[in-house]
């Protein structure tokens, strides 16, 4: 997997390959999912999707919720994980800038306040779709 990942970074026809052999088990397994949580009668389904837009997946949402962080957190968060590195967070940002995710989602929650801040915008979040 590591390996695969520095290859599909260094070159985009490797990516593309990858992900048109990716993507629609991915889109099964969501599929999947929703149904069960759609039987199970849950009221609220939350799902994180790094390229929600690039990926068209946005259309099965009734809402998009951005969380927004600085260029820094996002780095020190993404360095944390197995075999990252500087220039692949760069490809996958430069990926994701062509869709402008404030102007695109229905709720932006700035992640740089307190956390009982967050979470009190959280709760008017929930509260506003259980109402819609």
């Amino acid at each position: 997997r590591s390996e695969l990942s520095n290859l599909a970074f260094k070159n985009v026809k490797i990516l593309e390959k990858l992900e048109l052999l990716i993507h629609p088990l991915v889109r099964e397994k969501l599929t999947e999912f929703l149904q069960e949580e759609e039987q199970r009668k849950t009221p609220i389904t939350l799902l994180d999707i790094p390229l929600l837009f690039a990926g068209g997946l946005n259309e099965i949402c009734d809402y998009v919720i951005y969380c927004k962080a600085s260029c820094q957190v996002i780095e020190a968060r993404y360095l944390t994980r197995t075999n990252s590195t500087k220039e692949k967070l760069l490809a996958i940002l430069a990926r994701q800038k062509k869709f402008i995710k404030e102007d695109l989602a229905n709720f932006i929650i700035n992640t740089k306040q307190h956390k009982s801040d967050l979470e009190l915008e959280v709760k008017e979040i929930i509260k506003i779709v259980k109402n819609a």
